[in-house]
């Protein structure tokens, strides 16, 4: 089979600009936004409190209720985000593999996409970035290399290709070279998937950078009326007359035996 003609970046480009300005809204922003909005103070302050290391805030000072509601909000959003940005970025990646080289969504267990292309027959599983997943998962997805492998080398006109792509950072070797699987990350990645276009991989921000200034203030807004919700809730329960956090009362909360320390009221 020939080698399919590559597809113009321009082409490309504009279906990756149309992709994120659909998608970008329903898939991050809406639903980091509703992270916030759907739970009550009182649940959200709950749960943040039974979680977090409350030695290690003390550590870092947190002596305000402020510093440390925004200290602990802000790790738990940030832990959030990355899962799902992750995701969106992850079916971006499928969506440009569609575009440029013919992947379609995969059969196969694990398997994000399958591509018959340059004469062969890739199967890609798409990670976001390098630390993904535990060692049963990593376990797994060479399992299902394996499976998929086999599967396809039934057909002898078919060679299958293996290959982790993972869409940021980076490695001193452009890839690496797996007995099961290729691993292609950051720019490798982004220009295997889009026919070899070398720019896709930075020029990805520009879209992202539009839909940020419109979408940022709506969340801004709803982040700083938590925190001023959370505040007011901490420090009644938290802060004692003298004004200092009762860091004894927080540890009771946190990891007190006795089910009433766990079963406080936040109740303003």
């Amino acid at each position: 089979m020939p080698r399919k003609k590559q597809v113009p970046y321009n082409v490309i480009r504009k279906k990756v600009d149309e992709y994120v300005s659909k998608h970008i809204n329903d898939i991050f922003y809406d639903r980091r936004t509703k992270k916030l909005k759907d739970q009550s103070a009182e649940g959200l302050l709950k749960k943040l409190l039974k979680v977090k290391n409350p030695y290690m805030l003390r550590a870092v000072n947190c002596d305000t209720a402020e510093k440390l509601i925004r200290r602990i909000i802000g790790d738990n959003m940030s832990s959030s985000d990355e899962g799902m940005f992750g995701g969106f970025l992850e079916d971006l990646a499928v969506r440009v593999s569609s575009i440029a080289i013919g992947g379609k969504k995969a059969a196969a267990e694990g398997i994000d996409i399958d591509a018959d292309y340059d004469e062969k027959r890739y199967q890609i599983a798409v990670k976001s970035g390098r630390r993904w997943g535990n060692n049963q998962s990593q376990k797994r997805q060479k399992e299902n290399f394996k499976q998929v492998t086999k599967t396809l080398r039934q057909n002898p006109d078919v060679e299958p290709v293996c290959i982790l792509g993972i869409c940021y950072g980076n490695l001193r070797e452009t890839s690496v070279e797996k007995v099961i699987y290729k691993e292609f990350v950051g720019e490798q990645f982004w220009t295997f998937i889009s026919g070899g276009h070398k720019n896709l991989y930075t020029d990805l921000i520009e879209p992202l950078a539009r839909k940020a200034n419109k979408y940022e203030q709506d969340y801004d807004k709803e982040y700083a009326q938590a925190i001023n919700r959370l505040v007011k809730l901490f420090t009644a329960h938290f802060v004692n007359d003298e004004g200092d956090i009762d860091w004894k009362k927080i540890l009771e909360f946190n990891s007190g035996i006795d089910p009433k320390h766990r079963k406080l009221s936040l109740q303003a």
